[in-house]
């Protein structure tokens, strides 16, 4: 969700809180007489109003704009860089013409922030945004120690 299409959003809910509070304040002005009691109502219920619409609208924007990250498992063959390893994922697929299942391997470079990932650790990896020049992809969790 854009900045944009958060703003709108935002713009609608609060003028719809807007709009229930001003027919129910109506509704409780003409139940009672006095100007005072109905203006202290109003502004009560529109803070509280106001208050809820915002956590919602915050709360669904924090939800749905983080999109879905793709995550591998692999054996660590390098950790030798500093908060960096290499990951190697191992993929078996059919070859497309003779149906020989064909091993490929792919090494990926991951960010690994405490170094905690050692040579022939089982682990998880996660997609993220560029950390250097080859680093796309983070560790999430050591799942298995090399013995």
């Amino acid at each position: 969700m854009t900045e944009e299409e958060r703003e709108e959003v935002l713009e609608e809910a609060r003028e719809e809180v807007l709009e229930e509070a001003h027919e129910e304040i109506s509704e409780e002005a003409s139940e009672e007489a006095s100007e005072e009691a109905s203006e202290e109502v109003s502004e009560a219920m529109r803070e509280a109003v106001l208050e809820e619409v915002l956590e919602a609208v915050l709360n669904y924007t924090q939800d749905e704009t983080r999109n879905h990250r793709k995550t591998r498992q692999g054996v660590v063959v390098s950790a030798t860089a500093d908060k960096t390893c290499v990951v190697e994922i191992k993929a078996r697929k059919a070859h497309p013409v003779y149906g020989k299942m064909v091993t490929r391997t792919k090494k990926f470079h991951v960010h690994d922030e405490e170094n905690h990932a050692g040579v022939g650790d089982v682990v998880e990896i996660m997609e993220t945004r560029p950390i250097s020049k080859l680093k796309r992809w983070r560790l999430v969790d050591i799942i298995e120690k090399a013995k």
